[in-house]
């Protein structure tokens, strides 16, 4: 599956989860954020993302309990994820690969594929740290937001890169954007949820220092498109 690579520095393809209840923003309203929640409840349908002069639709389905059950791509590439679901279980099925999220009290402690195993920790209800075999991620929240990622070669226990990240005003819960990644089976089930949408994540390496700015557009309260540089994602909800 092709994650949404411009948003798809580590935050936003392992840890956002996303769903407008109380978002603010008027139809056509960037960045800064407003006031005006949703009227009623919807769900990600489908988002279409335009990359390096390359498309890509996904269309999402669920049950009648609103969990994501699949995701169907198309475009310039074609893929397909199913999600099946028990007490303490979420099984992801791809073409060529199988991820098997484990739940304890509704929350993922651990992930895996076919490249590995990861393990999930969270303090007060928000996610703490991602272990792999080789990395370990450290998350720092602050009024509700992750402000700071910092990544380790757990070998040398060396410090690899740092992610700082900024916010607009919009406020949200529930999920969307993990939806659009890899690791849709975090969804609903990866902790306490953000209260705003990212505006800006600076990327920190060897010294080095790199930024991304998103810029979104609002709509009754739900986002329809975010836009990074030349690329964009545009979103559609039912």
């Amino acid at each position: 599956m092709k994650t949404l690579r411009f948003i798809g520095v580590a935050l936003f393809t392992v840890l956002l989860s996303v769903s407008f209840s109380a978002c603010g923003g008027d139809d056509g309203d960037n960045g800064g954020g407003g006031d005006n929640p949703p009227t009623s409840v919807k769900f990600l349908k489908r988002c279409v993302e335009e990359s390096n002069g390359k498309s890509y639709t996904y269309v999402f389905n669920y049950d009648n309990q609103g969990r994501l059950t699949r995701v169907s791509q198309s475009g310039n590439y074609s893929y397909t994820l199913t999600l099946t679901y028990s007490d303490n279980q979420i099984i992801q099925q791809g073409t060529h690969e199988q991820m098997i999220y484990t739940l304890e009290n509704g929350l993922v402690v651990h992930v895996k594929d076919n490249d590995g195993e990861h393990s999930y920790t969270y303090e007060n209800g928000y996610l703490a740290t991602v272990k792999g075999k080789n990395t370990l991620e450290k998350y720092y929240w602050s009024n509700g937001n992750v402000q700071k990622i910092e990544y380790y070669d757990i070998a040398s226990n060396t410090l690899k890169k740092t992610e700082t990240c900024e916010y607009t005003n919009y406020t949200y819960s529930q999920d969307f954007l993990r939806l659009t990644s890899d690791w849709p089976g975090l969804a609903r089930h990866c902790g306490k949820t953000m209260k705003n949408l990212p505006s800006k994540v600076t990327v920190t390496k060897n010294g080095q220092s790199s930024s991304v700015t998103y810029n979104w557009t609002m709509k009754d309260g739900y986002p329809i498109r975010c836009s990074v540089g030349q690329e964009s994602v545009s979103y559609e909800w039912e």
